[in-house]
């Protein structure tokens, strides 16, 4: 992860990251009011990794954030679930779960495949986790 060049996988993974954004996000455009929930939602699944793996690096741009404090991850936990609730009521919780469980899964990828995370694990989650969320607010 350390090669700053990309390859063919790469490429397509960043279109269809940013071609599944723009798709989701142009029906959510009259709702203005809930446009800031899936870039929430994504930062808040990566305090999951942050929690529970190791992190595999000495040096990085997460070691000042390494280890996380449970307080802040109690508040992020928190004031993602009030939000989404206050916004959406019960489908904004279900929309929310759905994120965390996704959250969940790649981070026990993550453990099974690499033995913990890294920063550039942690921005795939995120940019992931902002088209799963965005894909919950236009179905459910």
């Amino acid at each position: 992860m350390r090669d700053p060049h990309i390859g063919t996988f790469g490429v397509l993974c960043i279109q269809t990251v940013i071609a599944g954004k723009v798709l989701f996000l142009i029906p959510l455009l009259p709702q203005k009011g809930v446009l800031f929930l899936f870039p929430m939602w994504g930062r808040t699944t990566v305090l999951l990794p942050m929690l529970f793996l190791p992190y595999l690096r000495e040096e990085g741009k997460v070691s000042p954030f390494y280890p996380p404090k449970r307080g802040m991850i109690f508040f992020g936990l928190v004031f993602s679930t009030l939000m989404s609730f206050f916004l959406l009521g019960i489908r904004g919780l279900l929309r929310f779960g759905i994120c965390l469980l996704y959250g969940f899964m790649v981070s026990f990828y993550y453990r099974r495949r690499l033995g913990g995370y890294t920063g550039d694990l942690l921005g795939a989650l995120i940019e992931t986790t902002e088209v799963v969320g965005l894909l919950c607010l236009n179905l459910i």
